[in-house]
């Protein structure tokens, strides 16, 4: 099933809502910090995950087809179309965004509906402009 799932989507376009070559394509994100790091010149280094929530209609099955007992489909995210993202604020040179580590593979979880559950671990490197030392433990703005 899965095979034939992602054999259903083409992996270079854009997920379409209708024919209408101006779809939009809706994108839930979230961080949750592993580790951060800011230093005085007011660069925050850091891992971090990222929580990615998209729906791809090319991507519906049926779970009936499964016996009804598999709930997702575990899939390598480089078989299927993913979002680019950017860290607007990144520090110059710095990679916003990869799917997996050289070497490694990174999976993602479709279900049944077409909804995408992609949470890959990331390095950021993002720059604070207004950073205030004088309570350099405290809240800052990035």
């Amino acid at each position: 099933v899965t095979q034939e799932v992602i054999a259903a989507a083409e992996k270079l376009g854009r997920p379409p809502a209708t024919e209408s070559v101006n779809a939009t394509t809706e994108l839930q994100f979230g961080v949750a910090p592993i580790h951060l790091e800011l230093d005085p010149q007011g660069v925050l280094q850091g891992k971090v995950w990222y929580r990615l929530v998209w729906t791809d209609e090319r991507l519906k099955w049926d779970k009936a087809d499964l016996g009804g007992k598999i709930d997702a489909l575990h899939v390598d995210v480089s078989d299927i179309w993913n979002p680019d993202t950017a860290l607007y604020n990144r520090n110059k040179g710095s990679v916003m965004f990869q799917t997996a580590l050289p070497g490694q593979t990174c999976k993602a979880l479709i279900y049944p509906d077409g909804k995408v559950l992609h949470v890959p671990d990331n390095d950021i490197e993002a720059i604070c402009r207004d950073l205030d030392l004088s309570d350099f433990w405290g809240e800052q703005s990035c």
